[in-house]
């Protein structure tokens, strides 16, 4: 199972950042996560344009919470 997140932050304080978690996930595969990511971006992208909020995408990814998981110690 995948989840939707993207960190963006504003493009005049590097630092004023916010993760988006997808709400309707998790995903089955990552193509179906990946199509829900580029909804995300457009519905973002629309948002922040009406709102005069100036943001750019740091990063975009699928999170497999069981990959996650594996790299972390007891």
């Amino acid at each position: 199972m995948f989840t939707a997140m993207i960190i963006a932050c504003h493009v005049a304080n590097n630092a004023m950042c916010m993760t988006i978690t997808d709400n309707r996930g998790p995903y089955e595969t990552p193509e179906q996560c990946e199509v829900r990511i580029e909804e995300m971006i457009k519905d973002l992208i629309g948002m922040w344009s009406q709102y005069n909020m100036p943001m750019v995408f740091k990063w975009t990814g699928c999170l497999d919470p069981t990959e996650q998981s594996k790299g972390m110690s007891t």
